[in-house]
This record gives structure tokens, C-alpha cells and sequence, in this order.
């Protein structure tokens, strides 16, 4: 069967595993590289407003029952902070030690929220709902947090199945987008002719003009706004690893980065844009030998930060950037787990720490609280596609759950600062 002949579902499916792999996702001397040509990108002229007003249905308080406050589990005392998380397909909000939960949107039950993102001023969500086969076709949405106002961003009357978006600031969003095979529309070869469906558009939410980044897996732009960092994959139908590149906006440079390792994913951008964190392992069968390393931006320069004997997984940047939070498990050869521990280590490399958690072998999905005191751990729930979330303060203590029976198709939770 030719690559043309694959399914649209097959192909959905192998784009589905290809983002958990790149977001869970050997010392060296310093190095660096030239500058490359920079090459344009195609401007997608779209209207000038694409943004649809819907009436929002009124927002509910519908707090879920925890578990009774216990000597185990006393009442909640720490700063309040808040989570927007997925429940029954549909987005929710949870004040903790606050107003409690709030559903956000209200989705027709076979079209649910599947990506979502929270704005850099925290008052809206961009997400993406999808409808499945046959039809393969998306919608990104926006939803004001304080007034519950849904309005359709992209997706309309086209052609493909956008997926993974995210806020660059509070003006623009890029997402994702898969070649589909939606009902009465065709491929435009002006744009598909010779680029695999690996790609980002890039949408200012004020002019409703559209840049076309090709063939880029990742697209993650600097909090200054500064660099984009871009990815293409080497063999987008197989296995292979991912190759970086780092663009400087303001100077129009171009710099390959990470060029010579494979399964290496990108983390997260510090908050002060001086560097970059990769969790880099050596094959995709081989989940043990895993490193963590930073670049400099503007130096190129790679520092190896931990080098580590075991599987880590959902490595999270604090949220200033000081502290690397991560899960270290043991691997078998069946792929089973032991001995995991939820580790912390400086962005530098020094001070590693763990913190014990009974049965943190069935956790995943960390993040921070907006003060970084705090963090969140996602945990398997009470049916096959729900989660539970859990919280614990970083010196270990007060481990308490938060949230129960969260969606676990999306189970990466989003803080904000209220």
C-alpha cells in the first residue's frame, strides 16, 4: 500500500502517538553552529475577521464530591490556584481553596474538546473539538473565562482536521493541521503538492491573516517572542528522530540545533528566554540512558543537566524556571514500571532531590502551580478513561486530591494564574 493509500484514521492515529512521544517527551564541550539561509514563509490570505460570536449557554457550578476532609486530608490552606481540565469531553475550571469548579463549554457529546490552551493573560481558551470518522473534520473555538462567550476561531468550510493548538501571545495562535478527507472538499495542490501533513499555520486573531509554517512537527515561539523553534520530521511515516531549528525573528537567522541526535523532544522555553529544555533518549525502543539538556538561545551553546539510568517521563519547567520536575521510573523489558520517583533538580544541574509518593508508579502529567509551591499530578481514576488529580507541595508533604474523575484523553492540566 502506497503512503497516499493510507487512511485518513491511520493517519490521525499514527499523528495522535507521534505528539505523546514528542511531549512526554553523553557530556559534551559547549557547541555551536552557522548561521543557515533563511527561507520565507507562505502567506495564506484569509478574510479579515474570522471570529463567529455564539450564544453561551449559562455556566454551572457543578463541584464533583471529594473524599471528606480526614486528619489525612485537612482542609486546604495553601495559596488558591486554578486548573482547567477536561470532564465528559467539555472544558471545566477548579478554584482549588477558592469558588470551586465552573463548566466552560458545553459541546455536543460527539463532537468533545480534545486540545486546548490556556491564554497568556489568562481570560480565554483556545480549543479544538473533533469529530471523528468519517468526516475527520475540527473546529478551533474560543471561550472567554469570565463570561462563557464561545466564538470559532478556524475550521470552517475547509478541508483539513486542525489539532494541538496553542497560544504564542495574547494576538496570535498557531495549531496544527492534518490533510483530511472531509466530505465534499478536495486537496488545494497549491498548498499539499509535495509537503508531507506535518505542519503549523501561525493566525493573528486581529487581521485574520495566516502564516504557513511547512512541514514543521513542533512550533514553539520564545515568551519574548524573540525565536521560533521549529521541527521536522526526518521520516514522517516511520521511525526517526526529529530535526530542530532555531529562527531568530528579529534578524531573520536561522540555526540547525540538536542535528546529530535522535528522540529528542522539546520541554519548554525558560519564562526569560535564555534557553531551552530537550528530554533526549536513544532510541524508541530503548527507554533507559535518558538526558536532559539545555541550550543557550543566543549562544547555541548545550549543557547536558542530567544524565540518568532510568525512563523519565513528563518533565515540566517550573514556572520560573529554576527547577526541573520529572518522573524516573525503572524499565523492563515488557515496558512495565517499577521504582518510580518524582525527582526535582535545579535547570542547572545541581541539588537533585526526590519525593516520595506511594503510588506514584500509576502517576503522570505533572505541572506547576502558578508559585511553583505546589504540584499536580495526574492519577489513574475510577473507570478506564477518567483521572484523578493530586497535589502535593514540593518538600513532599500535604499530598491531597484536588480533582476527581477528569477526563485522561487529554490529562495534562493547564494552571493558570487567576
Amino acid at each position: 500500500m502506497s503512503k497516499k493509500q493510507i487512511s485518513a484514521t491511520s493517519l490521525f492515529v499514527c499523528i495522535l502517538a507521534m505528539l505523546v512521544i514528542y511531549l512526554t517527551g553523553c557530556a559534551s564541550q559547549p557547541t555551536s553552529v552557522s548561521p543557515i539561509a533563511t527561507s520565507g514563509v507562505s502567506i495564506i490570505p484569509t478574510p479579515t475577521s474570522l471570529t463567529v460570536a455564539q450564544p453561551s449557554p449559562t455556566l454551572l457550578l457543578s463541584p464533583t464530591p471529594l473524599p471528606s476532609p480526614t486528619p489525612t486530608y485537612p482542609p486546604y490552606s495553601d495559596a488558591p490556584f486554578t486548573i482547567v481540565f477536561l470532564r465528559g469531553g467539555n472544558l471545566w475550571m477548579s478554584e482549588i481553596g477558592g469558588t470551586g469548579e465552573r463548566q466552560l463549554t458545553h459541546e455536543p457529546t460527539d463532537w468533545p474538546v480534545y486540545w486546548f490552551d490556556v491564554s497568556r493573560q489568562s481570560d480565554k481558551i483556545a480549543y479544538v473539538v473533533y469529530k471523528g470518522p468519517p468526516t475527520i473534520d475540527a473546529f478551533i473555538k474560543q471561550v472567554s473565562i469570565s463570561t462563557g462567550v464561545v466564538s470559532v476561531l478556524a475550521g470552517q468550510g475547509d478541508p483539513y482536521s486542525e489539532y494541538d493548538v496553542k497560544w504564542l501571545d495574547d494576538d496570535h495562535i498557531a495549531f496544527s493541521l492534518q490533510e483530511g478527507t472531509v466530505s465534499g472538499f478536495g486537496k488545494d495542490p497549491t498548498i499539499w503538492a509535495g509537503i508531507e501533513p506535518f505542519h503549523h499555520i501561525v493566525m493573528d486573531l486581529t487581521t485574520g491573516e495566516r502564516t504557513f509554517v511547512p512541514e514543521s512537527l513542533v512550533l514553539a515561539q520564545s515568551p519574548n517572542g524573540h525565536y521560533w523553534l521549529t521541527c521536522t520530521k526526518v521520516n514522517p511515516y516511520g521511525e526517526g528522530g526529529c530535526r530542530y531549528k532555531l529562527d531568530d525573528r528579529i534578524t531573520g537567522k536561522q540555526w540547525p540545533i540538536l542535528q546529530d541526535l535522535d528522540w529528542v523532544g522539546f520541554v519548554a522555553w525558560s519564562p526569560n528566554s535564555q534557553f531551552m529544555l530537550f528530554i533526549e533518549t536513544p532510541g524508541f525502543s530503548t527507554e533507559t540512558n535518558t538526558r536532559l539538556r539545555v541550550i543557550n538561545a543566543a549562544t547555541r551553546e548545550e549543557k547536558i543537566v542530567v544524565r540518568i539510568d532510568k525512563y523519565i517521563s513528563s518533565v515540566r519547567l517550573s514556572t520560573d524556571g529554576r527547577t526541573i520536575a520529572f518522573s524516573q521510573c525503572d524499565s523492563r523489558p515488557t515496558g512495565a514500571r517499577s521504582s518510580c520517583a518524582l525527582t526535582l533538580v535545579n535547570s542547572d544541574g545541581t541539588d537533585t532531590r526526590e519525593i516520595p509518593i506511594d503510588f506514584y508508579d500509576t502517576v503522570s502529567d505533572l505541572s506547576w502551580t502558578p508559585d511553583d509551591s505546589r504540584l499536580i499530578l495526574s492519577k489513574e481514576g475510577t473507570g478506564p478513561t477518567t483521572c484523578n488529580v493530586w497535589s502535593i507541595r514540593t518538600d513532599g508533604t500535604d499530598l491531597r486530591p484536588v480533582i476527581l474523575n477528569a477526563d485522561s484523553l487529554r490529562a495534562p492540566v493547564v494552571l493558570y494564574q487567576p
